[in-house]
């Protein structure tokens, strides 16, 4: 909010400015404020969408780029690609989550779908366990694994090794986060 009055006062203080030097009006300044880009507006921007979905990775890859909200984008990060057959796509979503999983959100993602695939598609979601991985499987195992890797580059480090031996001091298991 403090950045936003910052650039107000400045665009003001420009405005002004430009009307004392010119008898012509000046032209407002347009101040855009941008707003915080989530993991996943950050992937969809560093990995192109494919134009096909074949296989898990396609799905991996497109879910990021869907246009999904709410509660719908959460039911289908855990979706995990089983088959296709020409237009009929069939999906699986753990059981444990599938009691959210309701007709109306089937047909809304199956429309979100094809439209961004610019083709009809029929979707059939059952509910067990996936052979493939889940996007919101992915994401969680990757941050497990920079996790892990992060503490382990942490423990090699020749300041934790000082303070081990001069403290006997210990990571603290899950004190480590990634920002």
């Amino acid at each position: 909010m403090r950045e936003a009055a910052i650039l107000d006062s400045i665009g003001e203080q420009q405005l002004q400015e430009e009307s004392e030097e010119s008898d012509e009006p000046a032209a407002p300044i347009e101040i855009l404020q941008s707003e915080p880009i989530s993991h996943e507006q950050r992937l969809a921007q560093s990995n192109p969408a494919p134009d096909q979905l074949e296989n898990s990775e396609d799905w991996i890859a497109l879910f990021s780029h869907l246009p999904l909200e709410g509660m719908l984008k959460s039911i289908c990060g855990q979706l995990s690609f089983r088959t296709r057959v020409g237009d009929e796509v069939a999906f699986d979503i753990d059981p444990s989550v599938s009691g959210v999983l309701s007709d109306k959100y089937q047909t809304k993602f199956a429309e979100i779908l094809s439209a961004y695939l610019g083709q009809k598609l029929q979707v059939i979601i059952d509910s067990q366990n996936g052979a493939n991985e889940s996007p919101t499987a992915r994401t969680t195992r990757l941050l497990a694994e920079a996790l892990a890797e992060a503490e382990a580059q942490l423990l090699e480090s020749s300041a934790a090794q000082i303070l081990s031996e001069a403290f006997d001091a210990k990571l603290v298991p899950g004190s480590v986060n990634l920002k």
